[in-house]
């Protein structure tokens, strides 16, 4: 199984479903498997919706700035293995967990035991959502609803070197707006004396 985690831009998601029945299940939140991932990835900062629950509006607006998060299971006689999937809106993993294992035979106690675990290993999936869509660019195909990775590291690129060249004329401007009655030292007979730019002795 490959760890997605290294690539992932989670930037870019702003909420996560999960699915209020997984498939190694046959009832809605059975042994409360749904429940307790919703629970366990909200510790990660996300805002986290079941698919039976209402989503707030602004956020369905931006349908693509969401994660589907399942739970897969891989059991046997002696083992439960379990572990997260997070897909974007195509479709597309790009989060994997590392598994978590299980030696209890009762359901409900080998599903927590091994969906806690597999939660651990997500000690890099955390909630850092970047609204791409307030990001100035002259490029007006740039949104945050469906955007490539390649534009999106260009855009937030640009958008780090606009905040260092706006840096730098705010302290030319400083520089600019200094005091313009600078004084002189000229030599006399018994040392320097002071004067001004008209010239008078100050």
């Amino acid at each position: 199984m490959c760890i997605y985690s290294q690539q992932s831009k989670l930037e870019k998601y702003q909420y996560i479903i999960v699915p209020n029945q997984f498939d190694f299940v046959n009832t809605v939140d059975a042994y409360q498997t749904s429940s307790l991932t919703k629970f366990l990835l909200q510790k990660n900062g996300f805002p986290v919706y079941l698919s039976n629950e209402t989503i707030p509006d602004p956020l369905i607006e931006s349908k693509c700035a969401v994660l589907i998060v399942t739970i897969k299971v891989d059991s046997s006689m002696l083992l439960t293995k379990s572990y997260f999937e997070a897909k974007d809106c195509f479709g597309k993993v790009i989060y994997t967990s590392g598994v978590g294992k299980s030696k209890f035979k009762d359901y409900k106690k080998a599903y927590h035991e091994s969906i806690r675990k597999a939660h651990k290993t997500m000690t890099d999936f955390k909630y850092s959502y970047i609204d791409v869509s307030l990001i100035k660019s002259k490029n007006k195909d740039v949104v945050a609803a469906n955007i490539s990775d390649e534009t999106y590291e260009i855009t937030m690129k640009n958008e780090k070197l606009a905040k260092e060249v706006k840096k730098q004329k705010v302290y030319k401007k400083v520089k600019l707006d200094l005091p313009t009655h600078v004084l002189y030292a000229q030599p006399i007979t018994n040392g320097f004396q002071l004067v001004n730019s008209k010239p008078e002795i100050v």
